[in-house]
């Protein structure tokens, strides 16, 4: 499994939970590069550019990319599933 938005795996273990069930916790760094919304972002500049509240901008644009984040962490999640039908629990921690 190839995945573009994950720069390394800094811890991996696995856990036999029953017959054909297994935890996975696994420990990853992400490229934040991959997973931004460009175009939100380039709308968050105009803002600031236009004189909103740099404040009130940043805020919303960084509740977004922890937003974003848990969606690339569920779609890791998914795709995990699908080639490894027996990993019922997974633990993600984001470095």
């Amino acid at each position: 499994m190839n995945r573009t938005e994950v720069e390394k795996i800094v811890d991996f273990s696995t856990k036999i939970l029953g017959a054909s069930q297994v935890r996975l916790s696994i420990g990853i760094e992400l490229i934040g590069e991959k997973i931004i919304d460009y175009s939100a972002l380039n709308e968050d500049v105009k803002k600031i550019e236009s004189g909103e509240a740099p404040i009130k901008v940043l805020t919303k644009s960084s509740g977004r990319m922890v937003r974003l984040t848990g969606l690339a962490i569920n779609d890791l999640e998914k795709a995990i599933q699908k080639e490894f039908p027996e990993v019922a629990i997974i633990d993600f921690e984001v470095n």
